[in-house]
């Protein structure tokens, strides 16, 4: 570049590299156009004893320029990262059925067992009684994925209805046995 700049600067009359150069030297990464005008007399004898100065203009111009590149995360690696939440909020949910005897609805009992998810948040939980109304043997959990698409997994821990279930609803209270039995046994 700096050989095309001397061409460019003998090229309108300038011998001093320096005096030549563009005030302005783009940082990589940025988009810009940096033009350099100098003037360039003329002079030109029109008859004996007169002298005529015209000026003329030259530039030099520099353009230099990036590409920046989007990257899409498929929907199928987003509804994998959702999937895994909840199954990490349901072994979480387990170990405070463990520790309590009942499942934990409270989004700050639960952020105290894992601060990682975003209880109450996009990860919403819903308590019922498996057996009995106030037993809190059942859990809803669900998420919506990044990529719009519902998910939610739930667990019944006694009675006919014992089982892990998978879904793709959000958990609302109030819920029940009956409600987390019919998602399914599998995302499918």
């Amino acid at each position: 570049m700096t050989r095309l700049l001397r061409v460019a600067c003998a090229f309108i009359g300038l011998t001093a590299l320096s005096s030549c150069l563009p005030a302005h030297v783009p940082s990589p990464g940025s988009h810009s156009t940096t033009t350099t005008t100098r003037p360039r007399p003329k002079t030109t004898t029109t008859r004996p004893g007169t002298t005529t100065t015209t000026s003329t203009t030259s530039s030099v111009s520099t353009t230099s320029s990036t590409t920046t590149t989007t990257t899409t995360i498929p929907a199928a690696t987003l509804d994998a990262a959702t999937k895994r939440d909840l199954l990490i909020a349901l072994a979480d949910e387990d170990q405070a059925y463990s520790l309590h005897s009942q499942y934990d609805a409270s989004a700050a009992d639960m952020q105290a067992i894992d601060p990682s998810l975003d209880w109450g948040g996009r990860l919403n939980v819903a308590v019922a009684g498996a057996v009995t109304d106030n037993d809190g043997g059942t859990v809803c959990l669900s998420e919506q994925s990044l990529s719009g698409n519902n998910f939610s997994i739930g667990k019944v821990v006694a009675g006919a209805k014992q089982g892990t279930y998978y879904g793709f609803f959000q958990c609302a209270a109030p819920t029940s046995a009956a409600i987390v039995a019919a998602m399914g046994i599998a995302w499918s």
